[in-house]
């Protein structure tokens, strides 16, 4: 599964590779290295792994499976502090 993965403040965007798609967005994207803000491990209680849609929605990143964000959202995630 493949998403483009855009930093605001850096202004770069990656092609990212995801080999898992049934955990959470947060942990399939820590997984390939991306570092997505957190101090609760994924429990939704400090809303910190924010990430953006085409949009510009605010979604928490524990809060639903990379496919689940895919089929609602599309492939792309922008992160602000990226």
């Amino acid at each position: 599964m493949r998403i483009e993965l855009k930093g605001v403040a850096s202004q770069t965007t990656r092609i990212l590779t995801l080999k898992r798609h049934s955990n959470s967005l947060m942990d399939d994207l820590i997984a390939t290295g991306v570092p997505i803000a957190s101090s609760c491990s994924g429990e939704l209680i400090c809303k910190k792994c924010q990430v953006l849609t085409q949009g510009e929605a605010c979604v928490l990143s524990c809060s639903l499976t990379t496919k689940q964000y895919i089929e609602s959202f599309g492939n792309e995630i922008i992160v602000n502090y990226l």
